[in-house]
């Protein structure tokens, strides 16, 4: 059986039985993996924190062709971002980022941009905390690293172009905006043009300038109800973290 190594951000884990740990891994070699590290409850010294969500780490696995979990061999720490796990709200956007990537990522399918897209958020996420305007961001530009880019150019439908002024709606369903006469039986979500071309932007813009993108009050709710309406669609469900986040809100 070969060994296979790989970077890897730790999205989740539990225990299995009462030695062993089920770990989820986004790679970026391999994509999302989950695996079976034997002992782990039993040995802190071998695994430590380098099981724990948020980290980045060598990943060290081998696989058999009957399980369907590959076998965590060594597992070395690159980044604990310890920065995130140290202060409550970073923990609950962190906690965000890493789950909806766990939701939305196929398993074994490769996506490098995806990778480079969560550890970048979470290095801006430890160094300077992320706002409401970034989480957009890192939605939006997650959504096209996956093949999900919402549709904001014209309409999704009949592609007529969008004018200033136009009323506008965003169905989560067709995976974009839609004019006023392509509505009709369809769940949608108000938008306006300011804010779709802020999620174009968004989308377009260079990594190195994303902390300077501000988005206005309105553009901040509008895109935030969109984006969650979308990912909801595609998840299914609504994820933990988003009520872990309105919880905490209140304590600031």
């Amino acid at each position: 059986m070969p060994l296979y190594t790989t970077e890897a951000v730790v999205l989740g884990s539990m225990d299995f039985g009462e030695s062993d740990k089920i770990v989820t891994f986004y790679t970026i070699t391999f994509g999302k993996l989950k695996g079976i590290a034997k002992g782990a409850k039993r040995s802190k010294k071998r695994f430590g924190i380098n099981l724990e969500p948020f980290s980045l780490v060598r990943l060290h696995f081998f696989e058999k062709k009957e399980d369907s979990l590959v076998r965590v061999s060594a597992c070395d720490l690159i980044n604990p971002f310890q920065g995130i796990r140290d202060d409550l709200f970073k923990i609950a956007y962190g906690s965000y980022m890493i789950e909806v990537v766990e939701k939305l990522a196929p398993e074994r399918v490769r996506h490098t941009e995806l990778f480079t897209l969560l550890t970048d958020f979470l290095g801006i996420l430890e160094a300077r905390g992320v706002t409401e305007d970034l989480l957009r961001v890192f939605e939006v530009r997650l959504l096209d690293d996956l093949g999900l880019r919402p549709h904001v150019s014209d309409c999704v439908i009949c592609h007529t172009p969008f004018v200033i002024g136009a009323k506008v709606r965003f169905s989560p369903e067709k995976g974009g905006a839609l004019c006023n006469r392509c509505v009709k039986g369809l769940s949608t979500i108000q938008i306006s043009i300011g804010a779709l071309k802020t999620l174009e932007m968004a989308i377009k813009i260079e990594p190195v300038k994303i902390p300077r993108l501000v988005f206005s009050r309105e553009v901040r709710d509008e895109s935030r109800e969109v984006l969650r309406g979308f990912i909801r669609f595609h998840t299914g469900s609504v994820l933990k973290s988003l009520e872990f986040i309105e919880k905490i809100k209140d304590i600031k």
